[in-house]
């Protein structure tokens, strides 16, 4: 499964497990799971009278080698999705990742 994504931020990150004293490292990509950025409101939350508007970015962890595949941030990135059990429960995971272009913010004129 495909879609275009908004990714933020990345951070590199190195531990070391303190059980095993393996050296772990990756990278950290903060993105929006969606390619609009229209206002957005939770009609749920709203009908129980909670304030949810805008979007909440997520984050996901990859392999340090795919550094040479992060070009500018933010930007718009095709990602390929997958499902996989994680304790007994099917997740989306992404499997891969292309840079597809630039994303600017511009102004749209309110009409209220």
């Amino acid at each position: 499964m495909k879609g275009n994504y908004i990714f933020m931020s990345a951070r590199q990150w190195c531990m070391t497990d303190e059980k095993t004293g393996e050296i772990r490292e990756g990278i950290t990509i903060r993105y929006i799971p969606d390619d609009d950025l229209g206002p957005e409101e939770d009609a749920m939350a709203k009908s129980r009278g909670q304030l949810v508007r805008g979007k909440t970015l997520a984050k996901l962890s990859v392999p340090v080698d795919y550094v040479s595949k992060l070009k500018h941030l933010p930007g718009m990135y095709e990602v390929d999705l997958r499902m996989v059990v994680v304790q007994e429960s099917q997740q989306m995971r992404i499997s891969d990742f292309r840079y597809v272009g630039d994303v600017k913010l511009g102004l749209i004129e309110s009409t209220s």
